[in-house]
């Protein structure tokens, strides 16, 4: 069915089947662990006296769902305890990236989805309200990545305990609690595989970053990956340093560029061999102590690849860096350009470079020379962009197979969602450029779904269209992988 159109004449129910559609009372149970296939094939077991629609597999309700926006979807979901877990499965499967804001009384935002609490896989609680903390240790059973914010309530971890042992993703904004961290929370969480902790300026004691103290750095932590930290100051001792030799698995770190400078003679006399560090630069100028630092990491062989987030024009400090030894280490490259009548030249070239993320591609005067410029590039993120920028990469971009686009938008700046490039034009295109691969183009639904109702194709040899949602960016440096989600904290 993937290139057919849903036809609702296909179903014929008759008063009374609808009628006990929309009355079953069965109970809806939080997915068990196991795989999807046998998810789906438990979903719709049914008996004899079950409507016709529940003649359908699942696969079927996902083809019908697959023109439909979320609030439909989720409109579905309402009709019958059944349908909405077969809603709920689609949800779970095509709404990956997608992260839910907890807030008081248990109502989730973005468009009300609340009958989705048991497959919700992502959530960022606000706030210190006890009763929102009650609210996703009861109800949301399947979370994975949890993000909390501000002062937190006295028992908050507590009234979450059960989730945390299925949570792989921890991130601490600004946190301030009095326990000592791994006591009160990192215990609870035997599957972590990252963990971010941004510094509050509440804490008055420098030589703390979250909690009540640092002893939390002298565990070991079997599954954990990779860690962040932000906006720490200098350590006062060689805690760090204990935390790498007791965690080999560790081979990934995130951290600001002041935090990387205080602590560089730490990190100069340590034996640690990563395979990814992430710097973000969030002031306007690249100190010449930080440039030089990476360079003696990088020649101690402290990093293997380097990802780079600049939180400002990075014009002027891109040429520096590219100018370093270590710029051959640099595979990701992520900026935001704050002003709205700023332009730039992004004036660099690298064979090494594989992920470029913009926030707004029309601040680009030399976007056109890009993909010449960075012949390796497999995946961009643009924030805003208009059809005229996604060209240059769809004809010239050898090996790139992903973009992924925020806000698509006219050449005037408006908000477009009326239609999507000529797909089928891009794919002839694409066609030319010898050796090209094939490139999934990931924008907001409402725009694919304009392009499937329209009857334009949506998937070709070298171009297919999908839910902005549907993938995983997967960016090690927390502001960002925010904004690449679609929601803010």
């Amino acid at each position: 069915m993937s290139g057919e159109k849903f036809n609702s004449c296909d179903f014929d129910l008759s008063l009374k089947e609808i009628n006990q559609l929309t009355s079953e009372e069965e109970s809806v149970h939080t997915p068990r662990e196991r795989n999807i296939q046998d998810d789906k094939e438990d979903i719709l077991k049914n008996d004899a006296a079950s409507p016709a629609i529940f003649k359908l597999d699942i696969d079927c309700f996902h083809e019908i769902f697959d023109w439909l926006q979320l609030h439909d979807v989720t409109s579905f979901g309402r009709t019958c305890k059944r349908l909405q877990q077969v809603a709920g499965d689609f949800y779970r499967s095509n709404y990956v990236s997608k992260r839910i804001i907890a807030e008081s009384g248990g109502y989730i935002l973005y468009h009300d989805l609340n009958i989705f609490t048991p497959y919700i896989e992502k959530i960022s609680i606000c706030g210190n309200n006890s009763e929102v903390y009650d609210f996703v240790g009861i109800k949301c059973k399947s979370i994975r990545e949890i993000r909390l914010g501000n002062n937190l309530p006295e028992d908050a971890i507590e009234r979450i305990k059960n989730v945390l042992k299925k949570v792989e993703v921890i991130e601490m904004n600004e946190c301030t609690f009095r326990q000592e961290f791994y006591e009160y929370f990192l215990k609870q969480c035997p599957k972590l595989k990252k963990l971010s902790v941004k510094r509050s300026y509440k804490i008055r004691n420098k030589a703390i970053i979250i909690g009540s103290d640092n002893d939390w750095l002298l565990r070991k932590y079997p599954t954990l990956e990779h860690i962040e930290l932000t906006d720490i100051y200098e350590f006062q001792m060689n805690e760090l340093n204990n935390f790498f030799e007791l965690n080999h698995n560790v081979r990934s770190l995130s951290i600001d560029s002041a935090s990387l400078e205080a602590n560089q003679d730490l990190f100069l006399s340590s034996n640690t061999k990563l395979e990814k560090l992430t710097v973000e630069f969030s002031s306007q100028n690249l100190s010449k102590p930080v440039n030089d630092l990476l360079a003696q990491l990088h020649e101690r062989n402290f990093f293997k690849h380097l990802l780079v987030y600049f939180r400002f024009d990075p014009q002027e400090n891109l040429e520096q860096m590219f100018a370093m030894p270590f710029s051959t280490s640099l595979e990701s490259l992520n900026f935001e350009i704050p002003w709205p009548n700023r332009m730039i030249n992004i004036d660099i070239c690298s064979k090494n470079l594989k992920v470029l993320g913009i926030n707004n591609a029309n601040k680009i005067l030399n976007i056109e020379a890009l993909p010449r410029k960075l012949p390796n590039l497999e995946k961009i993120y643009f924030g805003e962009a208009n059809p005229k920028e996604i060209w240059p990469f769809i004809c010239g971009s050898v090996k790139l197979k992903t973009i992924k686009i925020l806000n698509m938008v006219h050449s005037d700046g408006i908000y477009s969602f009326s239609e999507f490039p000529d797909v089928q034009k891009m794919n002839e295109k694409r066609k030319m450029l010898a050796g090209a691969r094939k490139v999934v183009i990931y924008i907001c639904e409402r725009l694919l779904l304009v392009s499937k109702w329209a009857k334009k194709a949506t998937n070709l040899d070298l171009i297919e269209l999908r839910r902005f949602e549907s993938i995983e960016w997967n960016d090690l440096n927390s502001h960002f992988r925010h904004n690449h989600s679609k929601h803010y904290f």
